[in-house]
């Protein structure tokens, strides 16, 4: 669950509380919440032209230790964690663009140190239909992923199985209607180089609703 309130008319605050229904691997399964976060937007950059609209962004965000660690399957990294990030986009009335950069900084829970994320995210898309203003719109989107993890380390020793990199694709939808909007995608790993033993993603996919107040 995300609630998004906008402080400014450049300034947004994210509210983001998760919830494991079935965290599962072998026999064993958790649930309850994990941890909870909030994150911050600065729109310091916005040119509005006749149909587009070019933005820029800066992110930062916190993480809280919130997640049951004593599941059988840990809810939570049991850390306080930071995101810096940058996201560039432009909206038309036919054609989109985004980019957005983000570092993960894990910090230390005990012994425990997860390793620290990378992500870039580069999304094209296009709007197939002009509609009228009020009238239900649609938008299509290709969204590629790239994901880059340090190892893992406890007292101080990386672990060999841990950290990696990998390369995701995928379509993307944006169905929205007057204040309500239906987002969904799938990805599919192209590329994977992970460190040791692990396994590999399949695939990942997102549904989402919001209700714009």
């Amino acid at each position: 669950t995300e609630i998004l309130y906008g402080l400014t008319e450049k300034i947004g605050l994210t509210l983001k509380i998760p919830q494991f229904i079935n965290l599962k691997e072998g026999a064993d399964t958790s649930s309850g919440f994990g941890d909870v976060s909030l994150r911050g937007k600065y729109q310091f950059y916005r040119n509005d032209s006749l149909g587009a609209q070019d933005k820029a962004t800066l992110i930062y965000g916190l993480k809280f230790p919130s997640g049951n660690e004593d599941k059988i399957h840990s809810l939570g990294s049991g850390s306080v964690d930071h995101s810096f990030g940058l996201s560039l986009g432009h909206e038309s009335t036919t054609l989109y663009g985004f980019a957005t950069g983000r570092y993960l900084l894990k910090t230390d829970s005990g012994s425990k140190d997860k390793g620290d994320q990378f992500l870039l995210d580069l999304s094209v898309g296009f709007r197939p239909w002009l509609r009228a203003y009020k009238s239900w719109d649609l938008v299509l989107l290709l969204e590629n992923s790239y994901i880059y993890t340090q190892r893992d380390e406890i007292n101080g020793i990386k672990q060999a199985s841990t950290g990696g990199q990998k390369i995701l694709i995928g379509p993307t939808f944006l169905w929205s209607t007057r204040n309500i909007m239906f987002k969904g995608g799938i990805q599919f790993p192209v590329w994977q180089d992970l460190n040791g033993a692990q396994r590999a993603i399949d695939l990942r996919s997102v549904a989402a609703i919001e209700y714009h107040f």
